[in-house]
């Protein structure tokens, strides 16, 4: 069950993710806050935030912040497998801006 996933698990994959998905010679890094993994790749950050889903599930959705401007939010994801699929399409893509708010 996904509930079960451990941040040090989460941790891993997400590692993996950025390694496998960006340049080797872009700096990177991913600092845990407060139940977030926050990921700080060059001038953009990606947050991947955990929520409670019902029947004590998680799930994650992941934001993507350049310039201190949120300019896309994904989610919710039900498995890691999911999370990390997105994330490896956030990270290869080009777009510095947003379409649409949320508000």
């Amino acid at each position: 069950m996904e509930s079960a996933v451990s941040s040090a698990d989460l941790l891993s994959h997400i590692e993996a993710t950025v390694k496998n998905t960006i340049e080797t010679e872009l700096p990177w890094e991913i600092e845990e806050h407060e139940g977030e993994m926050v990921i700080i790749i060059k001038d953009e950050t990606l947050i991947i935030h955990k929520k409670e889903g019902p029947q004590n599930t998680v799930r994650w959705s992941l934001s993507r912040v350049i310039d201190g401007e949120t300019i896309g939010k994904f989610g919710l994801f039900e498995t890691v497998d999911e999370l990390t699929e997105q994330l490896s399409i956030v990270l290869l893509s080009d777009v510095r801006y947003t379409v649409c708010c949320d508000g």
